[in-house]
């Protein structure tokens, strides 16, 4: 993460290009992953078929609880399909987008994720 300096000489901090920033704990709020091979979904819309192309999907952090909800929807599932269905949902999206996902845009999609899951570093003190 990088600072830029405010006119009025605090820092500000910046966040990588695709994420928003929460100001106050200087900690992505989401992250968007842009795609390789854009996936195409086919779907009925007010009695008319319809299709929608996703270009970039936002991965917005895990809590505990997105955890929960998907391990007691889904007990008898597989550590795949709940990980799957947990991306859906952290991207507010359809499990059937994911699922088309091509295996490179979807190790993107878990480098993301795993990224969100590893503590901040430590502050610095300045000098």
């Amino acid at each position: 993460m990088t600072t830029n300096q405010t006119k009025n000489g605090n820092d500000k901090p910046e966040g990588k290009p695709g994420q928003a920033v929460d100001q106050a704990q200087n900690r992505p709020k989401s992250k968007t992953v842009r795609l390789f091979y854009p996936v195409t979904i086919h779907q009925v819309v007010d009695n008319k078929p319809a299709q929608k192309t996703y270009g970039e999907l936002t991965l917005r952090p895990p809590k505990a609880k997105d955890n929960l909800l998907v391990n007691m929807d889904l007990p008898q599932s597989t550590d795949a399909e709940r990980e799957l269905v947990l991306f859906a949902n952290l991207c507010g999206v359809s499990r059937e987008v994911i699922e088309e996902l091509q295996m490179a845009d979807y190790f993107v999609l878990q480098r993301e994720y795993m990224g969100f899951l590893s503590p901040p570093p430590p502050k610095q003190e300045e000098s």
